[in-house]
């Protein structure tokens, strides 16, 4: 079926395609068994009709069994309004486009950024409209599409792809701000309680809800019409059509049918509704408990990062989750095969639920011979969720996978009490040879039905990306478990650095800086200024070749340079070096920014860390020096760092950017066994706020390196 020979959307046309697929694999051929995989039913409700201004479509499988629990401290308020803690973004307007869905949804995102400290962002409805796979645009739409969309892809400006209030061409030029990790399903087509349902709105933020606004009838004239003078009440029991957000709520209102009520954030424009009890910008309205199937399909944003642009998602479920299998009972197991066509580290694996789960693992397998896996690289087992969704979970090691090498992530779900758990996609393009599904987890079988909802959340390797003309230093780092002297200096190679480059790199060569030994560095304080200008290939006053290194088209360099001076409990001999590219023809070269390093006589350092009262057997232990994942995390102000030292040792505590570049020094110097904690205020060594994005915390002593992750907003 081609949806321009019929005038449909592809999202209308798949669902079309919906319940004749899924019946045929519920009723094919044979005599199941046990251990025959069965695919989960259909909603048996008729689709609730949609009229212009709205936009809600509910999932097509029968999810009644979904609900949450009650969260979060207690008493719950009789009365909340995120709105007065300027928790809520702005009132949008959809115009007569049926596209709430993607309002109550980025709306929800928004919030939560607000809600966590990152800030107010205004991010592209449109762009979820029209760039989320289903292209579902002004046909209507829901958020299991929506989170699908911002989990592989994310969010975009509203300044770069402006709302259009009716059926237009993606705009995929726009960079994406913020991708999503975590997404939490309260309830489906049951409502949930009054108080579950507050219980998640005053932990978590406002929340994606959907009720019945009417349908060319006498609440639909109502709702339209209403000015925010009076609390909404209908007793009607119509399936819901329009996704709103509800902001709070107050036991106090009175209706026609007695007291309590929602306050609901709408997008239909300030000139629609009323303030209902905060500010003077329109928008919102008030909605008896219960009425109009409000609190149905609620669901919330919980997690998300800042978009890496050397990130991607691996995945076949482009439709996101549209159905789901299992073996007659809550437990089964999924794998997705994956190859990789660059280099890449695996940091997090990422699948949907579909009802509250008692034990989720999650395994990444270097082999797998059809059946079976073997050659397990990372596993994170006893997880589990109290709500259906979509989940992220992040790898305790990054896993590094070859280009071209295969790697078998697979996850094993047990369900509360869903017979089902396995979800996946019907209507993507399917994939041969990559999705398999077990009841044991000892043999796996194809699943032909559709593509299973497992992915892998990926970065580029660095030492292999993002390579321009010039040179560029990740590192300067002391040599571990020498007598001082020396620092292993790192660097990216020159974008000419290959065979089919003109001009071609033929060499590097390392300069040092003359010596200059710079004030110690302080808690929180400077390093070295690092935009002192080089004499570009000089080898004059003040700075000199320490050593030459080939070229080779390799991603990444090193070189063991030497410093003149080393570090001690009296100062640190900072040592300036810089890195250039030769082509061999005369004056053609291409130099890295400086950078800085110091070294460490850790021989000594060993000696001087000693103390009476330590014994050596604690003095070799490492078992217990750790550095924890800083918070709060993501953070915008500032993080608070904690390490623990298994013994007396010479200390570096020291920020780095994606890129291996250093950002600034957080401690340094001899540090005594135990727990400590360190404030670093996210700002440059020239005081300047850091760049938002991923940031790497370093820990070094002179037995080992512990590295911890912070996103700074």
């Amino acid at each position: 079926m081609n949806p321009q020979d019929t005038g449909l959307s592809r999202a209308q046309v798949l669902l079309c395609l919906c319940g004749a697929v899924l019946t045929l694999l519920i009723t094919g051929p044979g005599v199941s068994s046990a251990q025959d995989p069965q695919v989960a039913p259909l909603r048996a409700a008729p689709q609730a009709a949609t009229s212009p201004g709205k936009g809600f479509v509910p999932h097509p499988a029968d999810l009644t069994h979904v609900s949450a629990p009650m969260v979060g401290p207690l008493p719950i308020l009789s009365h909340f309004d995120w709105r007065e803690t300027g928790k809520v973004s702005p009132v949008r307007n959809q115009g007569s486009c049926g596209s709430c869905y993607a309002f109550a949804a980025i709306g929800n995102f928004e919030s939560k950024m607000l809600v966590d400290g990152g800030g107010l962002s205004d991010f592209s409805e449109n762009n979820v409209k029209e760039c989320e796979w289903w292209g579902s645009s002004c046909a209507g739409g829901n958020y299991w599409r929506v989170a699908s969309f911002l989990a592989a892809k994310g969010t975009v400006l509203e300044s770069c792809d402006p709302y259009v209030p009716s059926n237009v061409a993606c705009n995929s030029s726009c960079p994406f701000q913020r991708t999503m990790l975590e997404w939490w399903v309260i309830s489906s087509e049951v409502m949930p309680s009054v108080d579950v349902l507050k219980s998640y709105i005053q932990t978590y933020g406002p929340v994606y809800t959907t009720l019945y606004a009417g349908y060319y009838d006498a609440w639909d004239t109502e709702f339209g019409n209403y000015d925010g003078s009076y609390t909404l009440y209908y007793t009607g029991t119509e399936e819901p059509n329009h996704a709103v957000l509800i902001v709070g709520w107050d036991d106090d209102l009175l209706h026609a049918g007695g007291q309590g009520a929602w306050i609901v954030k709408n997008s239909w424009g300030t000139s629609w509704g009323g303030p209902c009890g905060y500010g003077t910008e329109g928008g919102y309205f008030t909605i008896a408990y219960g009425s109009a199937q409000i609190g149905t399909h609620s669901s919330l944003l919980h997690g998300w990062q800042a978009y890496d642009p050397n990130g991607m998602l691996f995945y076949y479920d482009e439709g996101g989750y549209t159905g789901s299998v299992g073996y007659t009972n809550p437990t089964a197991w999924g794998l997705c095969k994956f190859i990789p066509d660059e280099d890449v580290e695996v940091e997090r694996v990422e699948f949907w639920t579909l009802d509250a789960t008692t034990d989720v693992d999650v395994m990444l397998y270097d082999d797998f011979n059809g059946t079976g896996v073997s050659n397990m690289l990372a596993a994170e087992l006893n997880n589990s969720y109290t709500t259906a969704g979509y989940h992220s979970v992040e790898l305790g090691s990054p896993v590094s996978v070859s280009s071209g090498d295969d790697v078998y992530a697979v996850v094993k779900i047990t369900d509360e009490s869903y017979a089902y758990p396995i979800a996946y996609d019907v209507f993507g393009p399917k994939e041969s040879g990559r999705c398999y599904i077990s009841p044991t987890g000892t043999i796996f079988s194809e699943w032909t039905g559709g593509d299973i909802g497992i992915r892998l959340r990926v970065v580029k390797e660095a030492s292999c990306g993002g390579v321009t003309e010039t040179p560029a230093i990740m590192s300067a780092l002391d040599v571990p478990g020498d007598g001082g002297g020396y620092v292993t200096v790192s660097w990216r190679r020159s974008l000419y650095d290959s065979e089919e480059s003109t001009p071609q790199v033929k060499r590097y060569r390392i300069w040092r800086r003359r010596r200059e030994v710079l004030p110690s560095m302080q808690l929180l304080g400077a390093g070295p200024d690092t935009a002192e200008p080089f004499e570009h290939g000089l080898s004059g006053p003040a700075w000199e070749v320490v050593g030459t290194v080939p070229a080779d088209g390799g991603c990444c360099y090193e070189f063991n340079a030497p410093t003149e001076c080393d570090s001690g409990p009296d100062g640190t001999c900072w040592v300036r070096f810089c890195v250039t590219a030769h082509t061999g023809e005369i004056g053609e070269h291409f130099d890295s920014p400086v950078d800085s390093g110091y070294s460490v006589d850790n021989l000594g350092m060993l000696k001087l860390a000693s103390r009476p009262e330590v014994a050596d057997k604690e003095m070799r232990s490492t078992d217990s020096t750790r550095l924890e994942v800083p918070t709060p995390n993501p953070g915008s102000e500032g993080f608070r760092i904690r390490f623990t030292l298994a013994a007396d040792d010479w200390v570096q505590l020291s920020v780095y950017d994606i890129k291996g570049r250093w950002v600034g020094s957080i401690h340094e110097g001899f540090t005594t066994r135990g727990e400590h904690e360190a404030v670093w205020d996210a700002r440059t060594p020239a005081g300047e706020r850091l760049s938002p994005g991923l940031y790497f915390v370093r820990l070094v002593t002179t037995r080992e390196v512990r590295t911890a992750k912070l996103m700074h907003l």
